[in-house]
């Protein structure tokens, strides 16, 4: 089997995978635009690995190009495809060190720009082929001790904690009558709120959302039709998680729905991610894979050149 071959059958099996798990993490809580939204989180990160095998298919079928033109398309098989490992690895770090999976996964990039950060590592690696056409082994020694310092930086390097930043309970006399709790907030936070009706049968509604939109509902005079982060009505408790896009002030509205008052408890707990010294990892690693790829690719070049210089003439 080819190596190209190698890298097409291994590169569906990842984006497999990864479609199975992103199906699956929908399919768990039965939400089909759940399903469909972590399919599209989890291909991304399986990106690498389908460029990857598309330049391997065209190294393969491109048996009439030049040598030249073969290494080439090689090469960038290659690079994708080393990425590929490297985005599963921080995949795998976010998954583990973190209690709740940030929802804008690298420093709430979009998709957009985590294609981009791949195409930069990615062209990292494939340059690292022909700058260094001849690494010595000092300078490869370093590029290895680079990588596994990069691993360690990956692994150990995104830390999330948590807090309670409010919790109390309010008291809503009457029907209708309502409860406004402000919160400061920063970009990346996650927000896991928890309400709950003391009797359990008395009802509440609840919105929570930036303290511009709150300004602008209350002026028109209905807040269940302003743009929320979250809300819901007819609760006896309920708890919703959400992701702070924008550093501000919050709101927290909570309102009666039932004919008589009542006490309902709520609890706003805050999830900090630091991925910095993770990030800094992923450079180490990007740049000891340039580094040891390009020592590999040197090597097979000078067999490639010892095997023809042996053949007889």
């Amino acid at each position: 089997m080819s190596l190209e071959k190698l890298i097409i059958q291994t590169s569906i099996l990842f984006v497999s995978i990864s479609s199975v798990i992103g199906l699956t993490l929908g399919g768990l809580i039965h939400d089909y635009r759940s399903a469909y939204v972590n399919l599209g989180k989890m291909l991304y990160y399986s990106f690498p690995f389908i460029i990857a095998s598309l330049w391997a298919f065209l190294a393969i079928v491109a048996e009439v190009q030049s040598a030249k033109t073969k290494v080439l398309i090689k090469k960038l098989a290659w690079a994708f495809y080393v990425t590929g490992f490297i985005f599963i690895m921080w995949l795998a770090v976010l998954a583990s060190r973190t209690e709740l999976l940030p929802e804008g996964w690298i420093f709430m990039m979009g998709p957009t720009d985590i294609i981009i950060l791949q195409l930069i590592s990615a062209g990292i690696i494939f340059l690292g082929f022909f700058i260094a056409r001849n690494p010595k082994k000092t300078l490869t020694t370093l590029f290895a001790i680079g990588l596994v310092a990069g691993l360690l930086l990956m692994t150990s390097g995104t830390v999330q904690t948590s807090s309670v930043l409010k919790t109390d309970m309010v008291s809503l006399e009457q029907r209708y009558s309502n409860f406004t709790v402000s919160v400061q907030l920063a970009q990346a936070q996650q927000v896991l709120v928890t309400l709950q009706s003391t009797d359990n049968e008395a009802t509440f509604a609840y919105s929570f959302m930036s303290e511009e939109e709150y300004t602008k509902a209350n002026a028109s005079g209905n807040l269940f039709l302003a743009h929320s982060l979250a809300q819901n009505s007819f609760k006896n408790q309920d708890t919703f998680l959400t992701t702070i896009q924008t550093t501000g002030k919050y709101i927290l509205f909570i309102q009666d729905d039932w004919f008589l008052g009542h006490n309902v408890t709520y609890s706003i707990k805050v999830y900090d991610t630091n991925t910095n010294f993770s990030f800094l990892g992923f450079w180490f690693v990007t740049l000891g894979a340039t580094g040891l790829c390009s020592y590999v690719s040197a090597k097979d070049e000078d067999n490639g050149l010892d095997a023809k210089e042996a053949m007889p003439k």
